[in-house]
């Protein structure tokens, strides 16, 4: 258990900070699977317990192999690859475990930091503790626009055949997502319309909206149709520190109301969840596919964790039976 966890920690941090030097000297936004590779290597290395040599060969060889991840042309066209993450701890794990046996790699990009300070606050700044979460399935970006429709709606007791228009005004990035009717979940996730017109309508964004059949409804398609993206440079100068975006919706009687400026929930600007509404998302999200008794152990095994000498109690609950 405290061995798990410390590796962990040592994963996020290094990854952090691989990612924001790797979005610091490459033009291309890459995704976190590139720059997580080299974070999951670093938290592999620690359980392995390689010698300071082998540990930097295993981070030079995860950045090496780590995947290219242009995120911005999944964002144009959702596909599978969800943010490279699956190949990233591939290759993070194969790094770590070709290094153990004398794999040699490059020297890890932390040499190339432009800032001295990003690297040299290591193990004194806990950047782990930055993290946000998110409370919808969705991507970061869409989610301000979500909780600004949902208050106008909640505030001004409005039923979704009350709304005529829906204006999203945001970041670029957040404007580059799609608003097309998705095809599957992919293109449910990576949408800023599909999002907020499934939230209006069903007053939550989960697995039961970003999944087959609800995700291909007519009524979510009609009411994503009445919506209407707009870039604005307010928001561009605050991203990606802050992920902000403000709604407005006409109502068919005519009257306009704002949501005003809305930070992304759940985000370290904002209100960060307690403890309780994490939990009570993962046994949202786990308990279709585990089992609510799975899921609730757990829940009971990780508030704990630190005492566990094993992982195996973890990995059994984990299989789907």
């Amino acid at each position: 258990g405290p061995k798990f966890l410390t590796a962990l920690v040592v994963g996020y941090e290094v990854a952090i900070r691989a990612g924001v030097i790797r979005h610091a000297t490459y033009e291309t936004y890459h995704s976190s699977g590139s720059w997580g590779a080299i974070g999951g290597a670093a938290a592999a290395g620690k359980l392995l317990g390689l010698s300071p040599e082998k540990f930097c060969h295993a981070l030079g060889a995860a950045e090496y192999h780590a995947p290219i991840a242009p995120m911005m042309k999944c964002i144009e066209r959702p596909g599978m690859g969800k943010d490279s993450i699956g190949w990233g701890c591939m290759v993070a794990m194969m790094s770590a475990m070709m290094a153990d046996k004398g794999f040699t790699g490059i020297d890890p990009l932390f040499d190339d930091s432009p800032e001295p300070e990003w690297i040299n606050s290591l193990g004194r700044v806990f950047e782990i503790m930055n993290l946000y979460f998110k409370p919808y399935c969705a991507c970061r970006w869409a989610q301000p626009g979500v909780d600004g429709a949902l208050k106008i709606i909640t505030e001004n007791s409005l039923d979704p055949e009350d709304i005529k228009q829906i204006k999203v005004f945001t970041f670029q990035e957040s404007a580059a997502l799609s608003t097309d009717y998705p095809q599957n979940t992919e293109e449910a996730q990576y949408n800023i319309a599909f999002p907020i017109a499934a939230a209006l309508l069903d007053g939550e964004v989960g697995p039961a909206q970003v999944l087959p059949p609800r995700l291909l409804d007519k009524d979510i398609h009609q009411m994503m149709d009445k919506i209407e993206i707009i870039a604005e440079e307010r928001f561009q100068k605050e991203f990606p520190d802050k992920a902000e975006s403000e709604v407005e919706i006409m109502a068919t009687k005519g009257k306009l109301f704002s949501s005003g400026v809305m930070s992304a929930r759940w985000d370290t600007h904002s209100t960060l969840p307690t403890d309780l509404e994490l939990e009570n998302k993962f046994l949202w999200l786990v308990s279709p596919v585990l089992s609510k008794t799975k899921a609730e152990s757990l829940v009971s095994l990780i508030r704990d964790f630190d005492q566990e000498e094993r992982l195996d109690k973890l990995f059994d609950l984990c299989v789907i039976s």
